[in-house]
């Protein structure tokens, strides 16, 4: 039930402008895993992407732009790693 709505929180990332909820919204994703894939497309854009993105300024640019990419990041390795029979 949360993955939909995490997901278009995540979705509202554009341009450079990421509210901090959005950021959020996306680390939960990666922390679900394979199960937010729908979410994998924003992921790849926010990689993608030469600009920063950033709610805050000053030093707040760098750690929002960071947190975001890493989250990305996990989401699209969750989402690629084959699964494993159990």
């Amino acid at each position: 039930m949360a993955i939909p709505v995490l997901s278009e929180l995540a979705a509202t990332i554009e341009h450079t402008r990421a509210l901090p909820v959005a950021v959020s919204a996306l680390q939960r994703l990666a922390a679900i895993g394979a199960g937010a894939s729908v979410a994998a497309p924003t992921a790849q854009r926010i990689l993608d992407s030469p600009r920063r993105f950033h709610y805050f300024t000053g030093w707040h640019l760098f750690h929002t732009d960071e947190r975001l990419r890493a989250a990305a990041t996990t989401l699209l390795a969750t989402v690629s790693r084959p699964r494993t029979p159990s």
